[in-house]
């Protein structure tokens, strides 16, 4: 999983006035435990503690969207940050390709 955030903001310092920046944070999805089915594959127990990180992680972060891969994995290495920011995960089954890492990213 990726998570991509981007923050922005104004800037009248720079040459023609506004200026956007961007921040991007990359973060895979947090440790799994291995079932059969890699779309429901769950979080270990060291992953759900991993949640916490990157939930605090981002607590400071200002977040507009929140887009995930539907793997069971990333929604739930992710949800407690769109929950925190009143965001719902927008879900891209587009990205959900055998053989690569399933994609999360917030953009503001």
């Amino acid at each position: 999983m990726i998570i991509i955030l981007t923050e922005h903001y104004r800037s009248d310092n720079v040459r023609g006035g506004l200026f956007i920046p961007t921040n991007i944070y990359l973060v895979r999805h947090a440790e799994i435990k291995y079932t059969p089915d890699d779309f429901v594959r769950p979080l270990s127990e060291k992953g759900k503690r991993d949640v916490d990180k990157v939930t605090n992680f981002f607590k400071d972060k200002v977040i507009n969207r929140v887009i995930s891969s539907p793997y069971l994995r990333a929604i739930d290495t992710i949800k407690y940050v769109a929950l925190d920011k009143g965001l719902e995960i927008e879900e891209i089954y587009d990205w959900k390709h055998k053989g690569t890492v399933p994609l999360c990213y917030c953009i503001k």
